[in-house]
């Protein structure tokens, strides 16, 4: 497979990503699952209503951003709930996900590449990681795993990188590795396996 074909078949991929996750977003409107705690915790963040969270913050930072934007956004308010606390639109804290979740076969695929160079395999892995069911559920919810999720996964690519250059660019790779990483164990503490099979993969590259 060319270079051509390549990026065609990545945009064809999150294309398909946000076309799965957007469409008839806002269809069920109540809170799913945990969106009865992370969509009412972003919520609160912006109403500054004082709540507990046994996780770290940054999920619900980033739901509560959406759902500011979501606000300001002039569609997706045909159906409204005030379940958060405020009256909002399924949609406005859940957008932000669903982008989000789109991103993730693509960053699949670029993992891919990186292991094998093979074109057709990143295109297959990516195509297979946008129809997982999985991912399809926790990227069109309010829930906090997608954010776990994209921000290992990034990590994880940004080493390869990393590895893979053996000049000043390897620090710059590793830098924004370990944001990633960091941001993943920001959004709960479960995104500290990511770490570890990092510190397992470079012990098994050495």
């Amino acid at each position: 497979m060319n270079k051509k074909w390549f990026r065609i078949g990545m945009v064809s991929v999150f294309i398909l990503s946000l076309a799965l996750r957007f469409w008839g977003l806002e269809r069920f409107n109540t809170l799913v699952f945990d969106e009865v705690y992370f969509a009412k915790f972003g919520n609160n963040y912006l109403t500054h209503t004082p709540f507990f969270n046994a996780h770290p913050p940054l999920s619900q930072y980033m739901i509560g951003i959406g759902i500011w934007i979501g606000s300001h956004i002039p569609f997706g308010h045909d159906t409204v709930n005030g379940l958060t606390g405020s009256l909002r639109s399924p949609w406005t804290y859940r957008w932000l996900n669903a982008l989000t979740g789109s991103f993730i076969p693509v960053v699949v695929a670029a993992i891919a590449y990186q292991l094998s160079y093979r074109r057709t395999f990143a295109i297959l892995a990516g195509l297979f990681t946008a129809c997982d069911g999985i991912f399809l559920v926790e990227s069109r919810y309010a829930l906090s795993n997608i954010y776990i999720v994209i921000f290992g996964l990034l990590g994880h690519w940004f080493l390869l990188l990393a590895l893979d250059n053996q000049n000043r660019r390897r620090s710059f790779w590793l830098v924004f590795a370990g944001i990633g990483f960091g941001a993943s164990v920001g959004t709960k503490w479960n995104g500290l396996w990511f770490l570890s099979g990092a510190y397992l993969y470079l012990d098994s590259s050495v």
